[in-house]
């Protein structure tokens, strides 16, 4: 468990990556998560781990703090969020739970756990500042359990070898409570294959219950960008990615991945797919620009009900993407099977999972 001190408020990393702070000023010691998204899913998904966290006994006399970065939220919808998520809490919850957002330059948006409009500066905003700044340094992207549970997936499906706790530590950039969070919640699934060191770590065959557990919850953590035809005359999917491969060919667009249905058919010939209706792609980064190039029609909508010409997707794997050499980067198994079930395609999501089965016997773990 990492600890500091900073401006006379400690801190501690416990299980699951969260901070804990306390000391002087603060009302009771605060659970922090740092979340960048303006899916207003995620956040609820937030809410409601802090609220499980805070009836765990070591945090009973906790309060929970839900901090927002690069979110494009108002106040206003902010604050309905939480009156709509404390409504459903019990009575000794209901105060203990907050939700804030920070902008770039370190404004809260939101009240902090203990703020008074009258009080000096809030003693937790100085470290939350620089919590903030160093999340947006690497993306806005905090190192979650999830990038540890698809890292040790993909690499079960390429047959690289047991891992151990320390070089999942050092190749996702997670804690060592992180991982431990994360292996126990494999454990849960049943699906962990953990030998006594120096053996290491590996998977089990898994079942589509675990698989589709696992990629909803990828899915939950990834930033989502959709676009629609705007003019009319957007070209399709398969159009789409035939213009992204010139592009690439060209010396741009060079970090953008193919997913979805021509991803996952990459990974499985016999995928029992129709044209696709949209093309997904995955990046690393947050840089959407060359969507203008591949098609300026194309606009940015949040209109859950307006079916999208295409859908870029911030992955939160470490790994590169794979690079055939005929039709470009392709997304992780994990991305691609989302993609899948964000599509609707659900029994080719099931299909797809027992073929990523098939795919980790066949590269063989031992």
């Amino acid at each position: 468990m990492k600890s500091s001190t900073s401006s006379r408020i400690d801190w501690q990393e416990v299980a699951g990556g969260y901070c804990r702070f306390s000391g002087p000023g603060l009302p009771a010691p605060v659970l922090v998560e740092t979340k960048a998204t303006t899916n207003t899913r995620d956040l609820r998904d937030s809410l409601l781990n802090l609220a499980y966290l805070l009836e765990e006994p070591q945090h009973h006399g906790d309060v929970a703090l839900c901090l927002l970065i690069n979110s494009r939220l108002s106040a206003d919808r902010l604050t309905e969020e939480l009156q709509s998520f404390r409504g459903i809490l019990a009575s000794h919850l209901k105060e203990r739970i907050f939700l804030t957002a920070m902008s770039d330059g370190g404004a809260v948006i939101g009240a902090l756990p203990g703020a008074k409009s009258n009080a000096r500066p809030h003693a937790l905003l100085p470290v939350l500042q620089g919590v903030v700044g160093s999340a947006l340094k690497q993306g806005g992207r905090k190192v979650n359990r999830q990038v540890v549970k698809s890292t040790l997936i993909n690499r079960w499906l390429r047959g690289d070898g047991r891992q151990t706790t320390s070089s999942l530590q050092r190749d996702t950039g997670a804690s060592r409570p992180t991982v431990q969070a994360a292996l126990s919640d494999l454990r849960r699934l049943k699906v962990l294959d953990q030998l006594p060191a120096p053996l290491g770590i590996s998977l089990h065959k898994m079942p589509w219950s675990a698989w589709r557990a696992l990629v909803e919850e990828h899915a939950s953590r990834r930033r989502t960008y959709h676009y629609v035809d705007g003019d009319g005359l957007a070209r399709s999917a398969m159009q789409l990615a035939k213009r992204l491969r010139s592009m690439q060919q060209q010396g741009r667009a060079i970090g953008v991945a193919l997913g979805g249905v021509i991803g996952a058919r990459h990974y499985d010939d016999d995928l029992d797919v129709t044209a696709p209706s949209r093309l997904d792609l995955s990046i690393h980064d947050k840089d959407i620009s060359f969507v203008r190039e591949l098609d300026a029609g194309l606009q940015l909508s949040d209109d859950p009900h307006v079916n999208p010409v295409l859908v870029v997707h911030q992955t939160i794997d470490k790994e590169e993407f794979e690079n055939p050499t005929r039709n470009g980067l392709i997304a992780s198994p994990m991305d691609c099977l989302a993609d899948l079930l964000e599509c609707g395609l659900i029994g080719q999501a099931e299909e797809f999972s027992w073929r990523l089965n098939k795919m980790a016997e066949e590269n063989g773990v031992k």
